[in-house]
């Protein structure tokens, strides 16, 4: 069995061929998994600001902050900005109490559809 990635080539007895083609096919979807991660930013306005929680697969995260922005924390003004970041501190979405959504702008979607 050849690592693509790696280019190693893996001696694998026949009898164990099928047990570690589905090992390799685990590993891969973890790795793109764990690529794919991202953590939800709440700021307050005494200036602080704290992570809710572990990094969370891409959609999770959208929902969460959803949530925060919908509770009564966001509703009232105790959360003042969200953002959600990747695993490269990349900005992927960004809320404001006072300006909303500002990222991804609709012109930004429409771009992602095409």
């Amino acid at each position: 069995m050849k690592d693509k990635d790696l280019g190693i080539t893996l001696s694998v007895h026949p009898e164990y061929a099928d047990l570690a083609a589905a090992g390799q096919r685990n590993i891969e979807r973890r790795a793109r998994e764990m690529s794919e991660l991202f953590t939800v930013w709440s700021f307050f306005p005494d200036g602080t600001h704290e992570a809710d929680g572990p990094p969370i697969p891409g959609e999770a995260a959208i929902r969460r902050a959803k949530s925060i922005i919908d509770s009564v924390g966001g509703r009232l003004g105790f959360v003042i900005e969200i953002r959600v970041v990747d695993r490269g501190d990349e900005t992927v979405f960004h809320w404001t109490k006072a300006d909303g959504i500002l990222f991804p702008t609709p012109e930004d979607c429409e771009r992602a559809k095409q």
